[in-house]
């Protein structure tokens, strides 16, 4: 029996008989439609959205962003998933009518207008679910209904579960880049998801790994170097107070990547659905116990908000791109102009989804060179906000080539960081090559050497991250030795009476 999570609807508040059933669902249901009556649900369309569903996400993205000018990559999006599930052909079954992608786009936009208008009406259709509470058929009315805020009723059958995961859409030809960024939606959208972060130290045992993890939403592996295991053990943890302080690029991470990659393995990530969250921690307890090495072998998102976090810093190929190659210690200052950024924002009631950072700031996150002021592009350009420090960069849109709204909702263009989005290290590169002032001659040296040698620093990072492990593990066993031979406290009482002499 399948597991797949999905909260039931208000049940049994009415009910519907066979003859007028077969009305209302696709003909070829009709076969698995063999009681008198059923119970009619009525659902919340987000309780709908389940792992073996990856479409809904694709669906409600595609009309999420048909309201941004010269945003297309969310309509080819939705074309590439019709041509996965179609085999090319754009033929619904059952309807030989609908036989091209613009058919498929109009039916979407005259379902979505009439389910915003009228709301979901069960008197001409309803959504059949399988015997475990997947979407048996119905998708586009789903996400019209989650557009809408409108319950989907629905009527569960003895229908087989339909899996449209993310290796149907793998496997049929659609790119990595579009999955992932299908998952992230899927994540922001979905009820009780979690990302499982099974780090390189915890070696072996995969495929009973694969028993304990449910509704596997996505699963990839990650490569990172010094500086992204770094950087990523210090957005994980980045609330925990032993984590120390931002300015000094926090501390304590320094033990927890000694334990958590012992080894230059990769990084395995899962994204599924639970119950519940005790359910989760459950599943945590069994990967811990799976690889005894206890608390250095998984973490698990707690929150959404965690949850959210992780994959828009996980799933998205310019986000690792800055994990790998970002220096957030060179330029203290950047921390206080990016909470200046987040509280300008608040202040003017600007969405977060709806602005990103350009131009030198990004220069600053990387540890090229430090930026004086902080650019931005906002979907609703204004001037009437003002902040001597902080610049409406409009004036600069046209040396990147893209759209003011491609460049801030596409996420070709973009990396998260804190929370929020940064131009891409590429298009900001592409963006200096257009403009070419005296600054961005000398930025595009410095951006090329970067670039030029990456897999010179990755070499260095792992050379660098060897000798940190053995000087960490050195100290840990030199102290062992030391206490037990019982010098340890008194060498410890020396050492810091000279260390405040110094002083």
């Amino acid at each position: 029996m399948s597991n797949t999570y999905r909260k039931h609807g208000a049940q049994g508040q009415n009910r519907v008989c066979r003859r007028d059933l077969l009305t209302l669902i696709d003909k070829h249901f009709e076969s698995f439609v063999d009681e008198d009556e059923y119970d009619l649900s009525h659902s919340e369309p987000h309780e709908l959205i389940t792992y073996n569903r990856l479409d809904l996400a694709i669906k409600i993205f595609h009309m999420q962003m048909k309201k941004y000018e010269g945003v297309t990559f969310a309509e080819e999006l939705y074309t590439h998933h019709i041509n996965a599930f179609t085999l090319g052909c754009f033929i619904e079954p059952g309807n030989p009518g609908k036989n091209n992608i613009q058919c498929y786009l109009d039916d979407f936009a005259s379902i979505n207008k009439n389910i915003l208008a009228d709301g979901f009406d069960e008197a001409k259709s309803l959504v059949p679910l399988s015997s475990n509470g997947s979407i048996a058929n119905g998708a586009h009315r789903v996400a019209s209904a989650y557009l809408a805020k409108k319950k989907v009723p629905s009527v569960m059958l003895s229908v087989p579960d339909y899996n449209y995961g993310f290796k149907f859409f793998l496997e049929r030809g659609m790119s990595r880049k579009e999955v992932e960024v299908a998952v992230t939606k899927f994540i922001e959208l979905a009820e009780n998801c979690y990302i499982a972060l099974i780090w390189p130290s915890a070696k072996g045992c995969q495929r009973e790994l694969e028993g304990l993890i449910p509704n596997v939403i996505y699963q990839r592996k990650i490569s990172l170097n010094h500086c992204g295991a770094h950087n990523l053990l210090s957005q994980v943890y980045y609330d925990e107070p032993w984590l120390g302080s931002r300015e000094g690029n926090y501390p304590g991470v320094k033990g927890k990547l000694v334990q958590c990659f012992e080894t230059f393995g990769d990084l395995k990530v899962v994204a599924f659905q639970a119950e519940s969250l005790d359910k989760v921690l459950r599943v945590k307890e069994k990967i811990r116990q799976l690889f005894s090495i206890g608390k250095h072998s998984v973490h698990i998102t707690d929150t959404k908000d965690e949850a959210n976090r992780i994959a828009r810093t996980l799933f998205n190929e310019n986000s690792l791109h800055f994990l790998n190659h970002a220096d957030l210690t060179k330029y203290p200052s950047i921390h206080k102009k990016v909470d200046r950024f987040k509280r300008f924002i608040k202040e003017n009631n600007i969405e977060t989804d709806q602005v990103v950072l350009d131009s030198s700031i990004v220069m600053s996150l990387y540890g090229i060179r430090e930026c004086n002021d902080v650019d931005y592009l906002s979907v609703n350009s204004s001037t009437e906000y003002y902040d001597e420090l902080i610049d409406d960069h409009s004036d600069e849109l046209c040396f990147h080539q893209e759209e003011r709204d491609v460049l801030i909702m596409d996420p070709s263009f973009y990396f998260y960081y804190e929370g929020l989005k940064f131009i891409s290290f590429s298009q900001l590169y592409r963006m200096k090559k257009n403009r070419l002032e005296g600054k961005d001659k000398n930025d595009i040296i410095l951006m090329e050497a970067l670039i030029e040698h990456n897999m010179l620093k990755t070499w260095a990072g792992k050379t660098k991250q060897k000798l940190y492990f053995f000087r960490v593990k050195s100290k840990s066993r030199m102290v062992s030795v030391l206490k037990l031979i019982g010098v340890y406290d008194l060498l410890r009482s020396i050492y810091l009476a000279v260390k405040r002499g110094d002083n």
